[in-house]
């Protein structure tokens, strides 16, 4: 049986051996320490990037910080408007006029990663995706993130949208300290929307020791992003890679640098700066479209489905509700038919193909889905914390009525007005512990280093 301390040195030497595989000129990566905010390692940090749908960390912490502020309320109804039903997978496909709380709206954003549920926060919120973007740059500018500008909630292509792995890290070290009471939102592994149940797109929640959160993005111009979060040993860790060329490579990178992170008394990692010190570049982001999605490996739209095309994800025992396969629905039938193609020449393949480097990412572990809903609150509120005491007097007097987890009568819109009251429901989320790590370890079982295929 090998030691913790041979097996911390086996995978120190497996991160070693994928972080030194990363294409000369690669992208953008930084590695800080969540609480002390030292920077472990960095790579270009403060080069622009354009960000995909890490973009929608800044829209939750818009909308966290208006809860905070009194402007909003977990229970604030979210209306989707035909602008918001018009945008572009990955999308939950509600009709306008569908209303859900903020923070079901929430919920879906951070595991779904849907653009139609950030515009219709947008609208609600903001008035409109211009008004809700002059507030993402103004809390930006606050928290000292110089390096970023915003012009839409969701990370869609825009040639104006732009933010720095160093920007990133100061906003994700914001979401930890400012909204601990929001934590759980990052780490949801699935949730289950009437029988359709839909994975997080963050594959290092299922498959990496420890990671607790929090975003992925992908669209052609930025490649595969991802900003994570990872805690072992009471230590946590932030990791952002931008700009991988497939969802594999930037998995494995974060793992690597995750890796190297958590050991002890590593030359890469003895920086004593502050991730505010790292200096933004400025300038704008360069395309890496024509790597990403040129000469035959072009993507069928621009989205947030991180499994790339061409991969096959089958059943398996630890996910027998197929979470997984869900995800594939957003996928058109030319994607889904080269996956199937694919999967069906795997094996002639296999035969010819390089030796496989090995591999961080341990099996694939789901954790059950949590529970959303379309409608007014059902008394099951994680983020009631935040808000200001005492609520307004018309929300109080609804949570007296409803002390047994009836609907919410007075689910604040964002004027202020109180909706009228419904009948009762039962609570959609009975245990929010159930998507928690456990204290102390990892959020799934420690992955032994394993051959992955070129």
């Amino acid at each position: 049986m090998p030691t913790f301390q041979s097996r911390s040195v086996r995978w120190l030497a497996v991160a070693g051996m994928l972080l030194a595989a990363a294409p000369a000129g690669a992208a953008p990566t930084l590695v800080v320490d969540a609480d002390s905010g030292q920077v472990l390692h960095q790579r270009e940090a403060g080069r622009p990037w354009y960000p995909a749908s890490v973009t929608k960390l800044m829209t939750t912490y818009v909308a966290l910080s208006r809860i905070r502020e009194g402007r909003a309320w977990p229970e604030t109804i979210v209306t989707f408007s035909d602008n918001a039903v018009a945008q572009s997978p990955s999308k939950m496909g509600f009709k306008a006029g569908t209303q859900i709380t903020l923070e079901n709206a929430l919920r879906m954003l951070m595991v779904k990663s849907a653009n139609d549920v950030a515009v219709a926060i947008a609208e609600t919120l903001g008035g409109s995706v211009a008004g809700f973007a002059a507030d993402m740059n103004a809390y930006a500018r606050r928290l000292g993130m110089s390096g970023s500008n915003f012009v839409n909630p969701h990370g869609l292509p825009d040639a104006e949208q732009y933010t720095t792995a160093r920007d990133m890290a100061v906003l994700t070290r914001a979401l930890i300290h400012e909204f601990p009471q929001a934590e759980a939102l990052f780490r949801i592994p699935a949730i289950q929307l009437g029988k359709i149940k839909m994975r997080n797109h963050n594959a290092l929640l299922h498959r990496y020791e420890g990671t607790d959160g929090m975003k992925t993005g992908f669209i052609c111009a930025s490649g595969f992003n991802v900003v994570v979060t990872a805690t072992r040993g009471g230590k946590r860790l932030i990791a952002v890679v931008f700009g991988g060329t497939t969802a594999n490579e930037r998995n494995e990178t974060a793992a690597a640098l995750l890796e190297q992170g958590f050991q002890p008394r590593f030359s890469l990692f003895e920086s004593a700066s502050s991730v505010d010190s790292i200096a933004n570049s400025g300038g704008g982001p360069v395309s890496i479209s024509e790597m990403v999605c040129g000469k035959g490996r072009k993507q069928a739209e621009d989205t947030d489905d991180d499994e790339p095309a061409g991969t096959a994800v089958p059943r398996t025992s630890s996910d027998p509700d197929d979470i997984y396969a869900t995800i594939h629905g957003d996928r058109p039938a030319a994607a889904r038919a080269s996956a199937a193609a694919a999967s069906a020449t795997g094996a002639a393949a296999a035969k010819s193909a390089k030796p496989a480097r090995p591999s961080l990412l341990g099996p694939v572990v789901i954790r059950p889905a949590v529970p959303v809903y379309t409608g007014p609150a059902r008394g099951d509120t994680m983020l009631a914390g935040i808000a200001p005491s005492p609520a307004p007097a018309t929300l109080m007097a609804a949570r007296r009525i409803n002390p047994d987890g009836r609907a919410v009568a007075a689910s604040v819109a964002a004027g202020g007005a109180p909706l009228p009251l419904t009948k009762p429901m039962t609570p959609a989320v009975p245990n929010l512990s159930a998507y928690a790590p456990t204290a102390g370890t990892g959020s799934v079982p420690v992955p032994r280093p394993r051959p992955r295929a070129n």
